[in-house]
């Protein structure tokens, strides 16, 4: 993976500076072949498409939430069902402690609803979050 990584990050640069002798030369055609080059290096084919692309919208989520708030929001719009904080916090690779701040400003926002069943305290996607997500 790593050496995929890398290889992107070379054709992109590679892209960019194709792109930049296009320009400076008045070359249009070299200019779309390095911006062509730049703009497709990080994407996937075949089966780490399909991963990548699985859950969808919410690949929009990391664009305006690129932090552990856009983690914990992917992890309960995926599960569609109400969650614990251990359950959220592995799923999003957090700790319980960084989880629960998280859930906590989440909830102040009005993004992520806190319901209690019995003693457990359960969260789950606001109806607002919800209206938002499926107007992506």
């Amino acid at each position: 993976m790593a050496a995929r990584k890398f290889t992107d990050k070379l054709y992109a640069g590679v892209g960019a500076l194709i792109m930049a002798l296009g320009a400076a030369a008045g070359n249009f055609v070299l200019f779309l072949f390095g911006l062509l080059m730049a703009l497709t290096s990080g994407l996937e084919t075949g089966e780490e498409a399909k991963k990548a692309s699985s859950p969808g919208r919410l690949g929009v989520v990391r664009i305006f939430m690129p932090n552990d708030e856009g983690r914990v929001v992917e992890v309960l719009a995926m599960s569609g069902e109400p969650l614990s904080l251990t359950e959220i916090s592995r799923a999003a690779g957090l700790g319980k402690v960084k989880a629960y701040r998280v859930l906590r400003r989440l909830v102040d926002r009005g993004l992520v609803e806190r319901v209690e069943v019995g003693s457990s305290k359960l969260y789950t996607l606001s109806w607002k979050a919800r209206e938002a997500l499926a107007a992506l």
